[in-house]
């Protein structure tokens, strides 16, 4: 139960590594919570953008300060997480760019109620 996600932190547009640095969203893994955390993180981040080291603290830092609480954000190898969670899966961001730059595991599709317009 959850809205979870997995953040693929890539320097680049490289493609899904379970050896990169992670961020687990367990409540704040939807496409819309994800595109806000990038923008609010490219802000902060002006004329610095492309230094992907600093963006990935930036944005882990972003993500802190919208979640109150103790729960619901953690950070390690993506390896070690849930990436292949059935909710939002996992997005694999550029952290140079601080967009997101494929996604894996996204099982939506078959949420209750999408599942009837699929099997029609």
């Amino acid at each position: 139960m959850g809205n979870r996600a997995v953040l693929c932190l890539n320097d680049s547009d490289e493609s899904f590594n379970k050896e990169a640095v992670g961020i687990y969203l367990h409540w704040h893994g939807d496409i819309n919570n994800i595109d806000y955390y990038l923008r609010v993180a490219r802000k902060v981040m002006g004329n610095r953008l492309g230094d992907s080291e600093y963006a990935k603290a930036r944005l882990i830092g972003v993500i802190h300060e919208e979640i109150d609480g103790n729960l619901s954000l953690g950070v390690g190898i993506v390896g070690n997480m849930d990436y292949d969670n059935i909710d939002n899966g996992t997005y694999v961001i550029n952290c140079e760019k601080l967009t997101i730059s494929g996604r894996r595991n996204n099982y939506e599709r078959w949420r209750w109620g999408t599942i009837v317009i699929y099997c029609i």
